[in-house]
């Protein structure tokens, strides 16, 4: 082979090599997931799961108004980002996210629990009126990368829980 038929083959190899490298990196930044909801989203590669599932180790705890409470029972942690020692959850990425909080009203007075986003906005509010009842509320939230969702104790006279410590429990998780 002639140096000249080398060089371009040469030359022609590298472009291949750029082009499969250009390639490799589309792909890493974007993936085509189909949920199961059936439509498509567009998220980042290092997305994949995210879940988590806590309740209380105690069933019977009082908890003051803008008081974060904590789910200390550690169920379900897909990709580690509930922090039972805080009680907060941290978005991972950029996403739509499902939370649902539950617990029951050990009090006879009103016992209002709500689901907090950056420890300023209630986005979801659940009420037990009377001693026993049972209240719950879930919330589909679109959040960034370090956004931070919990529980918060949101009756003026605070809210005391009672029984099982089951019967207290705080998810979400990640559809799109």
């Amino acid at each position: 082979m002639r140096y000249r038929d080398r060089q371009r083959v040469r030359v022609i190899e590298k472009r291949e090599r750029e082009r499969e490298r250009e390639r490799e990196r589309l792909r890493q930044i974007v993936c085509v997931c189909v949920c199961s909801a059936g439509f498509l989203s567009t998220l980042p590669p290092t997305a994949g799961p995210v879940a988590f599932y806590a309740h209380r180790s105690s069933g019977a705890h009082t908890v003051a108004k803008g008081q974060t409470l904590l789910f200390d029972v550690v169920v379900t942690n897909v990709r580690g980002r509930y922090d039972a020692t805080s009680g907060a959850f941290t978005a991972p990425t950029w996403g739509v996210y499902v939370f649902n909080v539950f617990f029951q009203n050990g009090s006879s007075n009103d016992a209002d629990l709500a689901i907090v986003l950056n420890s300023q906005r209630e986005v979801c509010k659940a009420d037990a009126r009377y001693s026993r009842d049972a209240a719950s509320c879930s919330v589909v939230l679109e959040l960034n990368a370090g956004d931070v969702v919990d529980v918060r104790g949101a009756h003026s006279e605070g809210a005391t829980l009672e029984g099982e410590a089951t019967d207290h429990g705080f998810s979400g998780y990640l559809i799109a």
